[in-house]
């Protein structure tokens, strides 16, 4: 059976399959990813042009309520190399998570480096390539996270390695969880002593 998917982007409605629900098409339009909705096409096709526009509005406000709870997660999600955040409590497990980038280190760099290499000092290039590799391999696993539903990611670390042709590629991988904070209370017993 073939369901109807719609673009808030730019309004497109289009069918598919109803198994690329998991893996959607993009737009022909503007090539975002499309939005699968649950109406079948017989049932697009019965409804008239105002019905039409109401449920487009309706799938607009709620990809953009979606959008703002995804962003509002991911500015505030929370990150450590250990397995618990004080204060807080674990309360689901969603996975593991990752972030890979794979930056050329550039001439400049390479030269500035055999430089550094040569007079024995710091090579700042190369230091600024690592920090932006690292910024954006967890910029991607926080992406990763917030998809799968979570809030904050336990167990960080970040793996390096150099290619051929100095190349720099750096993982950073987790376990994205939700957790909650954990509200504490003492009873009378505990406050008289």
């Amino acid at each position: 059976m073939r369901y109807i998917f719609y673009c808030p982007n730019c309004d497109f409605t289009g069918s598919d399959e109803q198994n690329k629900a998991n893996n959607p098409p993009k737009c022909p339009q503007c090539g975002k990813i499309l939005n699968y909705t649950g109406v079948s096409q017989d049932d697009w096709r019965s409804k008239t042009k105002e019905e039409k526009t109401l449920l487009k509005d309706k799938w607009k406000q709620s990809h953009l309520e979606l959008q703002k709870d995804i962003n509002n997660r991911r500015i505030n999600h929370m990150l450590t190399s250990g397995y618990n955040f004080e204060g807080y409590k674990i309360v689901s497990y969603n996975g593991i998570v990752s972030g890979e980038v794979v930056l050329g280190t550039g001439f400049l760099s390479e030269s500035s480096a055999s430089l550094s290499d040569f007079f024995g000092t710091v090579s700042e290039e190369f230091s600024t390539k690592m920090v932006k590799a690292k910024e954006m391999a967890t910029s991607k696993m926080l992406d990763s996270s917030t998809l799968k539903g979570g809030n904050a990611i336990i167990g960080v670390d970040f793996d390096y390695t150099t290619f051929k042709n100095n190349m720099i590629a750096v993982s950073a991988n987790g376990t994205s969880v939700t957790i909650e904070k954990v509200l504490w209370q003492t009873s009378c017993k505990d406050t008289l002593g």
